[in-house]
This record gives C-alpha cells, structure tokens and sequence, in this order.
C-alpha cells in the first residue's frame, strides 16, 4: 500500500479546491510573457500563504520549462526531524492528485551524500514545501519529487550537499531542477524589507553561496531559507556559467495595506 503524506495546509495556505485553485492560478497567470519558455536549473519562489506570495510564486515557476523532476528543499521551521530530512514517502498529496516521489532520485541522493538521512518527521507538520506543489503539479500534471527539509547547517555541510544535488540533476532522466522554497524578511516595515533583502539578494543573483551565508548570519537577516538557497547556489557551481534573474518582489502589504510590518518574497530563476 502506498505512503502518501497527507495536505496538512489545504484550505489554509491555499484554496483546497482544484476549481479555485485552477482559477486563482489562470487569473494571477493572465499575460505572463514566455509562460514555460526558460529552461532553469532552478529557483527561488516563496511559501507564505497564496494571497500573500502567489503571485510571486506563480510568476517565478510560470516562466520555467518545468521537467519531469522536481528536487525540493525548505527550511525546517518546527525544529522536528534530522538536520538533512529526506522524505521517504511514496506520494505527497495535492488537490490536484497525488504526486509521486522518486525513487531513483532518493537513491541518488542517498548514494552521493551520507549526510542525507530519511526521515518524515521533520516533513509532518511543515508548510514550506507542501505549498510549492499545488503550483508544480497545475504546469507538470506528471512531476515527480523528492522533498528535503533543511535545518541549520556549516557552509562544509552545504557544499558537500550541493555536490550531491547537482549530481543527481546532471542523472536525473528525464531532467530536473531545483526549487528553494523561501521568504524573505519578516516583520519589519516595508521600507526596511526592502533594504534588508537587497543584501541578500545581492550575493543570491552573483551566485556567491559562501557570500549569501555570511552575509544572513552577520546581519541577523530573517530570510528563512538561506541555508536551502546556499545549498541550490553550491550546487549550481557544477553547471557554470549560470545566470540569475529576479522574477518577482512583493510584500504582504500589497495584500494587507499594513507597510509597518510585512514579510517580504522573491522569485529567482537560474538558468
């Protein structure tokens, strides 16, 4: 009988519905030049709930030639699990069907990092990957994933992840990509947001791994996927040259009306 690892934010972080689902995404999607036309290696999208980051989200992997695999990697934000959670389910569910694990995928990984361990709790009650799927599986009804939940982690455990990531994309058959699922700052005025970010977002589009890590840890910087987006940017190292693109910055303020205290998201495609 097959594990499937069960929606725990459908109907909170986004619409439940496959129809308001379908409709939310054609609405946001509306006039999107080169909608499927990038073949990135891998991106940068947020996981706050739909009405906040969607459109930030969709307007990202909107625009990437989504392949057949999808290898996943979020921020451990419930401190449950292993440091390198790998998830060892056979399917994550979505409102728009089950999406399968790969297995030939989870062995590559497993192979080329010891540090990777499986383990499912880590992934149970975290919301930063789940929210990522409605929006792979409405471009590649067939993706097929495999899902890493991240703790905090040393920039020598980083690159030797990346190694073991970029690995298993130039083997994936069929093709794959990276998505780093992450928001930016938190809870500070917009205006703040917005200067705080650049200092992460500066070493994120030189592609500086080491940069982006040093930089968050000596400005206290609240961006919660740092160490995925430090793993993806060791990773991409193995395909130089690589270029990156911001897609999309917005705020929850375009949401709420509230500039005083926002979280802030980025979408970022590399290619």
């Amino acid at each position: 009988m097959a594990r499937v690892r069960k929606a725990q934010f459908s109907g909170m972080f986004y619409p439940g519905s496959t129809l308001k689902l379908e409709a939310f995404f054609k609405e946001t999607l509306q006039g999107l030049e080169g909608l499927g036309s990038v073949p990135a290696k891998g991106a940068i999208v947020p996981h706050a709930g739909y009405a906040y980051s969607g459109r930030v989200a969709l307007q990202t992997l909107g625009v990437c030639r989504i392949p057949k695999h999808a290898v996943l990697l979020g921020p451990n934000h419930t401190g449950l699990g292993k440091n390198i959670a790998l998830s060892s389910v056979d399917a994550w569910e979505t409102p728009f069907g089950d999406v399968l694990c790969s297995e030939p995928l989870r062995r590559l990984l497993l192979e080329a990092c010891p540090l990777i361990e499986l383990d499912d709790t880590a992934h149970l009650k975290e919301h930063s990957l789940e929210v990522e799927l409605p929006i792979l599986a409405y471009f590649h009804p067939k993706i097929e994933i495999v899902a890493l939940c991240l703790s905090i982690l040393s920039k020598p455990e980083l690159r030797m992840l990346g190694k073991a990531l970029a690995k298993t994309l130039k083997e994936a058959e069929g093709g794959a990509m990276i998505v780093v699922s992450s928001d930016m700052s938190h809870y500070v005025s917009e205006e703040e947001a917005k200067r705080l970010d650049s200092l992460s977002l500066e070493p994120i589009l030189r592609l500086d791994a080491e940069g982006l890590y040093d930089t968050v840890l000596a400005n206290d910087l609240t961006m919660c996927g740092f160490i995925p987006t430090t793993a993806l940017l060791f990773a991409l190292e193995a395909f130089w040259p690589v270029k990156a693109t911001l897609m999309a910055y917005a705020t929850s303020a375009d949401a709420t009306k509230n500039t005083e205290e926002v979280v802030a998201y980025a979408g970022v495609v590399f290619t």
